[in-house]
């Protein structure tokens, strides 16, 4: 694991105020940027001087603010201009969740990898420095890895109630951009032979690979395939006791998130039941993801989560809830079919 050579970071953040900004609006932000430079030295200080706990608590708290009080365009610069090029990267980047998730190296944000490093299923890459694992030890502590990982139990617990409800005949079961579909292996209805079908369907070939390997044992039919194959009906299941979707949605567009969600519920048997995640808003990490993890979600809450599910025909449905994690982090958005 290798981290990438630190740019020089400019002294002075070049913020060019808008047209028709005030001057109240321009000392803000000027304010904000002076203060978010501050935090990446003193960050940087904390880190080297072994208050690991301290400093990532600080550098998530104050990176938010940073977010939340400067305008679009500005945070993103400074996230990719001043957080990479400061030598605080350097550091934060010897974390290996940290570095996976910005290197990317399947070529795209949030692999199954890189859940893999939160679930604990795999170790630490070799070469990894002594102080980025005492890193990794503080980032897997945080509100968005911890409620990855209670995202996973939760599916586990859904996979063994789908099972319970369709009682002797098995439940069928499909997973949408499954990853390495850790929840399956921990699920007990998978386990004892009480899912008929589980199909399990991915773009990545690389996931589809470690599912053929590690899951064939359990039942688990690998699909390779994409969103646009479940929308256009070239995947296509019937008669789902339980569809499901984990960390999908953080990445598709309203109308596309609408129409999959009509495509999956079309799937359903009757008493099936359609369950998708999504992060919220609010989520302390947002400022720490998008610099030094280059990750950037599509967020919603539950007056969006309804937006999704308004293009499910409200006739069909039985039951339809919303509901968060234990943190607040994840929404859940749970259709039952009459």
């Amino acid at each position: 694991m290798t981290a990438p050579q630190m740019r020089r970071a400019p002294a002075v953040f070049p913020y060019v105020p808008p047209t028709g900004a005030t001057t109240a609006e321009t000392r803000t932000v000027l304010g904000t940027l002076a203060e978010a430079e501050r935090l990446l030295d003193d960050t940087h200080d904390r880190l080297l001087d072994g208050a690991l706990v301290h400093g990532i608590d600080a550098l998530a708290g104050g990176l938010r603010r940073v977010y939340d009080t400067l305008p679009t365009e500005t945070w993103r610069a400074f996230a990719e201009d001043v957080c990479l090029g400061h030598p605080l990267a350097g550091v934060m980047h010897q974390d290996p969740f940290l570095w996976r998730a910005f290197e990317k190296p399947r070529g795209y944000p949030g692999d199954a990898g890189m859940l893999d490093l939160i679930y604990g299923a795999v170790p630490l890459p070799e070469g990894t420095t002594p102080l980025g694992a005492a890193l990794n030890a503080v980032t897997m502590r945080s509100p968005s890895a911890t409620s990855v990982r209670e995202r996973c139990d939760l599916l586990v617990d859904a996979i063994d109630e789908a099972a319970a409800r369709a009682g002797g005949r098995g439940a069928r079961v499909l997973s949408v951009a499954c990853g390495h579909l850790r929840e399956a292996q921990r699920a007990s209805a998978v386990l004892g032979g009480g899912v008929a079908s589980f199909h399990a369907l991915d773009q990545d070939p690389i996931s589809i690979g470690l599912l053929q390997r590690e899951h064939a044992a359990l039942g688990v039919t690998p699909v390779l395939g994409s969103v646009r194959d479940v929308l256009t009906r070239r995947v296509a299941y019937t008669g789902l006791t339980l569809a499901y979707a984990a960390g999908l949605y953080d990445y598709l567009p309203t109308p596309v998130a609408a129409s999959l969600t009509a495509r999956l519920f079309e799937m359903l048997a009757p008493g099936g039941r359609l369950l998708v995640a999504n992060f919220c808003p609010e989520l302390r990490d947002i400022g720490v993801m998008e610099s030094y993890m280059a990750w950037r979600l599509i967020y919603r809450d539950e007056a969006e989560m309804g937006e999704i599910a308004a293009a499910v025909p409200g006739a069909e449905i039985a039951r339809q809830r919303t509901f968060r994690d234990g943190g607040g982090n994840v929404v859940y958005l749970e259709i039952e079919k009459a």
